[in-house]
């Protein structure tokens, strides 16, 4: 079902809380047809997870991770797994930068403040 910005943004807010105690989610890019602006009435929201816990983990454990998390959700999300090195690394001809190149970022961890910081 094609989704409001406003309802995408609940939806990947809900879905970092979901997440956040197995991992820590670094980026959220949203791709395909809602970050084009050509959604359809069965279109899902295509997400791609960021992660720096991703980096030692499988495909299989990845998609694990992020299927688990949607369980109790009724939302037509697919989501695909990224370490921090993959995405920095992307080769723009490949599914990830296509990604990283047409995608819209929808969630970013904000950097904690040091006690420096803070001052």
């Amino acid at each position: 079902m094609a989704r409001s910005q406003t309802e995408i943004k609940r939806l990947v807010k809900q879905y970092v809380n979901a997440l956040e105690p197995t991992i820590n989610v670094d980026r959220i890019i949203l791709y395909g047809s809602h970050a084009n602006g050509r959604p359809h009435r069965w279109s899902d929201i295509d997400l791609a997870i960021v992660s720096r816990d991703f980096a030692k983990k499988s495909v299989w454990q990845r998609q694990g991770i992020l299927g688990n998390a949607l369980k109790n959700s009724d939302a037509m999300i697919e989501a695909l797994g990224y370490s921090i090195a993959e995405y920095n690394h992307a080769i723009p001809q490949t599914f990830l930068g296509e990604i990283k190149r047409t995608g819209k970022v929808v969630y970013t961890r904000r950097k904690r403040r040091t006690a420096t910081a803070r001052r």
